[in-house]
């Protein structure tokens, strides 16, 4: 909705009292949207706890780790985003 040019700026804010700095995640908006919705339409496909089948909902959810497997979309698959600033001068 935000067009190829949309750039994600997603942070990592690290517990109060910690001695860890903040760190951020320079994603364009394409590659936020098509993994946000492999995992979701997984999600979808997949089962419940109890057995039950997930209802569409609005909900949408980003995680540099998937709570399973989602084809196309690799544990860590923000990494070479990590402080990647220059993604914003192109």
């Amino acid at each position: 909705a935000f067009g190829q040019n949309f750039i994600w700026v997603l942070a990592g804010i690290p517990i109060a009292g910690s001695d860890k700095d903040f760190v951020y995640y320079i994603i364009p908006s394409p590659i936020v949207s098509k993994n946000v919705k492999e995992a979701h339409d997984l999600w979808l496909r997949t089962l419940g706890k109890k057995g039950q089948a997930h209802n569409e909902s609005e909900m949408r959810w980003i995680s540099t780790n998937y709570p399973f497997a989602v084809p196309g979309v690799k544990d860590g698959w923000m990494e070479k985003y990590l402080e990647n600033w220059e993604q914003l001068s192109n």
